[in-house]
């Protein structure tokens, strides 16, 4: 199975469990667990009497990890196509990851400060992947 597909079958797969999950919601929220408390200085808190199904945490779980998962099997795909040639390092394939830099950086990414778990990317693929980093949405 090719990258593509694969990564299309665990975004179907974490669509199904984003649908659960507002179903479960859905039936929680109906039965009005929480009620809206105003201090005396009208603040508003929530009072939560009944905790939410904790089967909303796992798929939210799993949620995440097929996103992640999803990810990281195009990165596989796009090292694996080896763009600009270059022999690849033995044993890339144990590293190769679709890197998420939460903290900005320090300094200006050179090309290509992601080498470890994407070695031998092109510049265009490099740009890319720097482009979408968490990073950037601070």
């Amino acid at each position: 199975m090719d990258a593509l597909t694969s990564a299309n079958l665990k975004l179907i797969r974490a669509s199904e469990h984003i649908n659960a999950i507002e179903q479960y919601s859905s039936r929680y929220a109906r039965r009005k667990p929480h009620k809206i408390i105003t201090d005396s200085k009208g603040k508003e808190t929530a009072d939560i009497r009944k905790a939410p199904p904790d089967g909303i945490a796992v798929m939210a779980g799993e949620v995440l990890y097929q996103l992640r998962s999803t990810l990281d099997h195009l990165a596989f795909d796009l090292v694996k196509l080896n763009r600009i040639g270059t022999p690849l390092p033995s044993e890339w394939e144990e590293n190769c990851c679709f890197p998420l830099w939460i903290d900005p950086l320090t300094k200006p990414p050179f090309y290509n400060c992601f080498k470890s778990c994407l070695p031998n990317i092109s510049k265009a693929a490099f740009a890319f992947i720097e482009s979408v980093q968490p990073y950037k949405t601070l």
